[in-house]
């Protein structure tokens, strides 16, 4: 009876919870997978419906945070009705979270003013709303657990709660507030309790409590195991992802180097300025189309108010300093103040002047490089810690300063309402608005979901195509509608397979799919597309490309003559969506047997498949695999196929090339720590030799740095001495890179040639900065400057050679295995007018050609071409320079009038800018969004611009034009020479060796689906050993075990993307395929299971022990 007065401080934010019913009209919902099927797809660890399948395991703990929107869909029977219940349910949730939190320490009725500022400031923010964005219920979850964790974790280390309170408490939350089971939310989660129970433990320690400095020890362990044991059924499952796959998750990223320049971009305006004035959210910067953000960062009005939390917080401070706090609130404000700059140091990230530390911890602890955002990572605590401390010294302050009730009253009243004012793009709901028309909110159209429908009701076997294919720029999704979105619309809306090119995991076969129908080769597209499984086609009308003129419009021609071609029949149409299906029958099994291999190293046999020059009774193998689990000696019924390599076809890209910074120097007493973690990263290497050339090259570029570092810092008597070693280290490691090369073989011999080449070059620019001083090392400068020089021009001589205008075009490639080999051109129309291997002419009818082991150079000669246009006067040599002037806002265009839509461009010149800032512009240049821009290197020496140019940058217009993109008035000048522009014909080579087999048996595969990861395949009839192909994407936790219980352990990757096994048996027999992440998954449900039993027994206990007091 006393408490009355919670309720009303509840009720109120019960009513602020209702907001996102502001945001929406009757029809709009913000789209996302289907509740209902999304909780029960969770229970397994393989999504069948994205592409050719993809792992699960991530999305384990959505099965509790999806829960609330499952639920609330349900009883009410309406998407609609049911997410607007959840965001409610998650707005009180977050709000209610930090009341109880603040409740836990003040509780009287005094406070009430303290609790609700707390909990406003906490619902509401600006990094709270970028959230509501795509409504980022992992977020949720994990932003309005911490609260009530964190209060479980000091009361329990005070002694406020038994032990087992606290245990059972802390379990709860977490098991319901578990962040979607996704680790990088949780980085300030650790941050905020790691900090919290060392103060505990440093606090007992320095006044020698030990009996409660054991108890904290004892607390944080079962805290620990606790939390690992509630919700082992997600954390068991990303352990083993962890383990399989964080490294090349990493690599995939870029590297340490990737994430930490992805780490620079997010906190670019993670100022400590900024962030106290709770601000610095990425994407307020440099964004036009932000709806609201400009009025906060230059309206003065708006700059001024974003001041007033940190001076509440100093003034509070001031006013009411922490010594003059009571004695039971001390404790729990000095632990938040703590937190709070310390919260400071992480939200900024790698933004000075904490960038430093926060790189070191991205490079040196292992698994920090999760937390690659850190502004996202850590803003939480920082938001927590500023509410809590905005709300105690306000409520101070007042205390303080005002005396009459009805004027504090009156405060706390406009202090509730001025906080709602400062925020109000809460209430309007355009914040969901990214870009217009795109928007994360917005109304279904009826075709959608009618064609959604009827796909559910088709086959499970059903694999569809999309068509137009995604926005290539950012590979979004996007209709004209207003979706946008990185997943597809039709993966959130059926759960049947579904297939585009261009996506996280999508098989280069199926770009290749995309560009024989691209190319209105239907025949071949029909053969692939069977040979992949695929259906069905999905038209799709209604798209709009993120640049916001490419429709379907662009691909129609192509849908209106495949639907003419007899190649695919309409199966269902409604609006601007029509349902294709392929006539092709008889569309593969998701498991085959074959008694062939083909062996290839390259993942580019699509158009081979395609043209039917693989033998139908085979599936490819990658060499490696082959000579893994000895094939050719199980199967020798197989053949091979090499793919030569195109040297014009790689452009160099420096980009990414860049000389790291020595944190320690040789002589330094710690450079021992740097020489064993290299030396680690060096080891791990071994048997890769394109991995070890990329340590080599970076161990070289770190002692170049290191030399760089020695000369410009004060001499000492050592620096010559340790300079030597260095260069004599930095060659040793050039060498090294050379010989490991000796090792690969065609593209990846190419590649790693070409990355040795580009970094020769870089470090050839970067020592022309390197100073001397005194003559220091001069000389072994000089020679390092040589060495590059002449190791440089090798590789370019060796490999890279071409002819000026093009039309001699070099490939080269490596036979494992002498043998005759036929030579396929693809496509096979470019009619080259002599092909040449060794120096020796190859006839270009039908060519065959006997080689033997090893590399091999293959020329293509075609005629010359002419230039597309001509900038030069007629009487001017192409290699005499020639002066271009463009005066202030003016260009010098040439139009172009006679470009091949099908055919790729080489524009090449030498230039030298001796004014000015120009750049090259190709396509509709009067349109920023409809033209292709190249910068020009503007540091007045001669440079080579070199790039080739696909017919879609002409798309929107013919134009080639030199434009002044500076402000200088006087324009820009520079000299060109050598300029050209002209079509290049680089077709893929394959050269397939011969065979004169037969054709063989097929043996009969039958299958039974149990679960999404587990079949039972029976083969029967092989006469011989085979390869087993599974028809989804490759995963190594795919595993297949024979009737009588061995273990089949070649597993391998098979027709570049799918899963295959080979079966060295004949006859007929039976083996299981299981996903072994399934297991882990399966133990943690076990785990969890128990220990919610264990937490209920604890509940009665508890229960039991208050009843007899």
């Amino acid at each position: 009876m006393q408490r009355k007065y919670l309720i009303f401080e509840i009720l109120i934010i019960g009513i602020l919870a209702l907001t996102p019913l502001l945001w929406f009209s009757s029809d709009q919902i913000v789209l996302g997978h289907n509740p209902m099927e999304h909780l029960s797809n969770l229970a397994y660890s393989w999504d069948e419906s994205n592409g050719f399948g993809t792992d699960w395991s991530l999305f384990k703990g959505f099965l509790v945070t999806q829960f609330p929107e499952a639920f609330f869909t349900s009883i009410t029977g309406s998407l609609g009705f049911g997410q607007r219940l959840t965001f409610i349910f998650w707005f009180f949730l977050m709000g209610i979270s930090m009341f109880t939190f603040i409740y836990g320490f003040f509780p009287e009725r005094k406070y009430f003013f303290m609790r609700l500022v707390a909990s406003v400031l906490y619902m509401y923010n600006f990094f709270l709303l970028q959230a509501w964005f795509i409504v980022e219920r992992a977020k949720f979850s994990v932003y309005a657990a911490f609260p009530l964790g964190l209060l479980a974790l000091v009361k329990t280390l005070n002694g406020s709660w038994s032990v087992l309170h606290g245990v059972i408490f802390f379990s709860l939350t977490s098991f319901f507030l578990n962040g979607g089971g996704n680790p990088t939310l949780y980085g300030f989660i650790l941050i905020g309790y790691g900090l919290t129970s060392f103060v505990y433990c440093g606090k007992y320690l320095i006044n020698r409590d030990w009996k409660k400095f054991s108890r904290a020890i004892l607390v944080i362990l079962l805290f620990l195991v606790s939390f690992i044991s509630i919700q082992a059924y997600w954390v068991f499952p990303q352990i083993e992802l962890a383990r399989s796959s964080y490294a090349s998750t990493l690599e995939g990223s870029g590297g340490i180097d990737g994430i930490i320049g992805w780490e620079n971009m997010i906190s670019e305006h993670a100022s400590i300025l900024n962030v106290l004035r709770q601000q610095g959210i990425p994407d307020w910067y440099g964004n036009k189309a932000h709806l609201y953000s400009n009025t906060y960062i230059s309206n003065p009005l708006y700059i001024l108010f974003s001041f007033i939390p940190l001076l509440i917080i100093i003034y509070g401070q001031m006013v009411y300093p922490l010594s003059a706090a009571a004695k039971k609130t001390r404790s729990i404000v000095g632990l938040l103040l703590i937190l709070w700059l310390v919260s400071i140091i992480f939200t900024t990230g790698s933004h000075r002047p904490f960038g430093t530390f926060y790189i070191t911890l991205i490079k040196y602890i292992p698994g920090f490089a999760m937390f690659r955002s850190a502004f996202y990572k850590f803003g939480s605590l920082y938001w927590f810690t500023s509410s809590m401390l905005v709300a105690y010294y306000l409520y101070a302050i007042i205390q303080k300063l005002v005396k009459a009730p009805l004027i504090k009253y009156c405060i706390y009243g406009f202090s509730v309402v001025f906080i709602l004012f400062y925020h109000k793009p809460f209430f309007s709901g355009d914040f969901f608005i990214w870009n217009r028309p795109f928007s994360t909110k917005l109304a279904v159209p009826e075709y959608v979901k009618d064609v959604s429908d009827h796909i559910d009701q088709s086959s499970e076997t059903t694999r569809i195509l999309l068509f137009p294919p995604l926005d290539g720029h950012i590979r979004a999704d996007s209709y004209q509608w207003g979706f946008f979105s990185l997943d597809m619309l039709l993966r959130l809306t059926t759960d049947r397979k579904t297939i585009i090119a261009n996506t996280n995991g999508s098989p280069q076969i199926v770009t290749q799919l995309y560009i024989l129908l691209m190319d209105k080769d239907f025949e071949l597209f029909g053969t692939l597309s069977q040979y992949l499984g695929i259906t069905h086609i999905l038209w799709r009308e209604d798209i709009l490309f993120t640049n916001k003129f490419t429709t379907a419009e662009s691909f129609k021609s192509i849908i209106d003559e495949l639907s003419q071609s007899g190649m695919v029949t309409l199966e269902y149409e409604r609006g601007p969506w029509k349902l294709f299906r392929l006539t092709r029958s008889g569309s593969p099994s998701l498991f085959t047997a074959k008694p062939r291999a083909v062996l290839s190293e390259t993942n580019d046999i699509g158009p081979l498949i395609a043209k039917s020059l693989i033998p139908a009774d085979a599936i490819a193998v990658k060499n490696l695999d082959a000579d893994i689990y000895k094939i050719t000696s199980i199967i020798p019924q197989s053949t091979r196929v090499i793919k030569a390599f195109c040297t014009v076809c790689q452009q160099d890209d420096l980009s990414s090339l860049i000389m790291p910074y020595a944190m320690l120097l040789p002589d330094s007493p710690l450079y021992s720590v740097i020489k064993n973690r290299e030396q680690k990263s060096y080891d791990a290497t071994e048997g890769n030799p394109f991995v070890r050339v990329e340590m080599t090259l970076s161990l070289a570029n770190k002692r170049l740095a290191e030399v760089n570092q020695l000369l410009n810092r004060p001499l000492e008597s050592s620096t010559e001495q340790i300079v030597h070693e260095n260069i004599v280290k930095y060659q040793q490691l050039i060498n090294e890179a050379f010989s490991e090369t000796q090792k690969l073989s065609n593209e990846s011999k190419y590649r790693a040639l070409k990355r040795i080449q580009n970094n020769l070059q870089l470090n050839f620019s970067y020592l022309s900065q390197v100073k001397s001083p005194f003559g220091i090392a001069g000389d072994e400068l000089r020679q390092v400057s040589l060495f590059l020089q002449k190791n440089y021009m090798g590789i370019e001589r060796q490999y890279m050679e071409e002819s000026e205008d093009f039309s001699t075009v070099s490939y080269f490639l490596y036979v494992p295995s002498s043998d005759t080999y036929a030579i396929h051109l693809v496509p096979d129309d470019t009619n080259p007018q002599s092909m040449i291997i060794d120096d020796i002419p190859v006839t270009t009818n039908d060519p065959q050609v006997q080689l033997n082991e090893g590399t091999h150079r293959l020329i293509l000669n075609y005629a010359q071409s002419k230039n597309v246009i001509e900038i030069y006067e007629t009487d001017q040599a192409d290699d005499e320079a020639r002066e271009i002037n463009i005066p202030f806002g003016e260009s010098r265009e040439y139009a172009l009038n006679s470009l091949d839509p099908s055919t790729d461009y080489i524009v090449s010149f030498e230039y030298r800018i001796t004014n000015g800032r120009p750049v090259l512009a190709l396509g509709n240049i009067e349109e920023s969004d409809e033209r292709t821009i190249f910068n020009l290197n503007t540091d007045q020496t001669w440079s080579k611009f070199s790039e080739r140019i696909p017919p879609v940058v002409f798309a929107k217009g013919n134009k080639f034009a030199f434009l002044h993109s500076g402000f200088e008035k006087d324009g820009s000048r520079f000299l060109i020479r050598s300029f050209k522009f002209v079509p290049v014909h680089t077709p893929d080579i394959y050269l397939i060796q011969k065979t004169n087999d037969g054709s063989l048996s097929l043996p009969d595969v039958s299958f039974t689906k149990e679960t999404p990861t587990l079949y039972q395949v029976t083969v029967q009839n092989a006469d011989n050993p085979v390869l087993l192909k599974f028809n989804t994407t490759f995963h190594k936790g795919w595993n297949a075990v024979y009737d009588t219980g061995e273990v089949i352990n070649e597993h391998m990757m098979v027709d570049t993307y799918a899963n295959g096994w080979l079966l060295n048996r004949s006859g007929s027999y039976s083996l299981t395929i299981t996903y072994a992440p399934q297991k882990a998954f399966s133990i943690g449900v076990l785990t969890t299971t128990s220990t919610w039993i264990v937490l209920v027994a604890g509940m009665i206990l508890l229960v039991i022990k208050r009843r007899r007091v």
